[in-house]
């Protein structure tokens, strides 16, 4: 099993199995890499310490470990985040990406556990949901006071968390993936951008239950536009 010294300390941690949904890379067994929206990953383990890695300067993270006041990370870069001081016993370790940075990967390279804790993969949830859609979806600049943001400001007040397809799946205890990007539509894109792009490759053989998002019908249809 693959396992690291804390920088802070020296203490090796071994590495902790991890439950992810399918939309991310296992990159060299050691990193999960993802550019997708809603990403989370999850790990049942004992003992009171664990370390998160991260390599991803873009996004903003949320740690929860069962009831307790979530940690929030934003835009942790490579750091080694320590949560120490649990109670002795079993915990379960959920980490959530909040943010959207469709134009860079982002990584996450694991729990790690001291030698002596134990860890695995979370139970399987028996309901899987993949919802496919547009900024409706992704919870873009949801957090934001003002409809007037730099996209710079977008990006950090989004919470995909928020948004329906994360507190669907939470209601229905599923786990789910979203394939969305702000601006990108399920027919048409924002302003008419990707008027050539014909979507239809993507899903072919698949009959699914279709809301039109707000790219969809944002403005007028181009004629250039390859969908009708």
């Amino acid at each position: 099993m693959h396992h690291r010294r804390y920088a802070n300390t020296g203490a090796p941690y071994w590495r902790a199995r991890v439950g992810q949904n399918p939309a991310c890379a296992y990159a060299e067994a050691l990193s999960y890499t993802h550019e997708w929206p809603a990403r989370y990953f999850e790990a049942d383990f004992t003992g009171a310490d664990i370390l998160v890695i991260f390599d991803d300067p873009a996004n903003e993270y949320r740690v929860l470990i069962d009831d307790l006041a979530p940690i929030t990370l934003a835009q942790p870069g490579a750091p080694e985040v320590a949560v120490k001081g649990l109670k002795d016993g079993s915990h379960h370790i959920r980490l959530k990406k909040m943010t959207e940075s469709a134009w860079i990967i982002g990584s996450f390279d694991g729990f790690y556990l001291p030698k002596r804790a134990q860890g695995g993969a979370a139970k399987p949830r028996l309901r899987q949901i993949e919802f496919i859609g547009d900024s409706g979806m992704t919870g873009y600049g949801i957090r934001s006071a003002s409809r007037t943001c730099t996209q710079d400001k977008v990006r950090l007040l989004s919470d995909t968390q928020i948004g329906y397809p994360a507190l669907l799946a939470k209601a229905l205890d599923a786990n789910y993936q979203l394939n969305a990007i702000s601006g990108r539509g399920m027919i048409r894109s924002y302003g008419g951008t990707n008027a050539q792009d014909d979507k239809t490759y993507a899903y072919p053989n698949i009959l699914p239950d279709v809301g039109a998002g707000v790219d969809d019908l944002s403005q007028h249809r181009k004629t250039e536009d390859r969908n009708p």
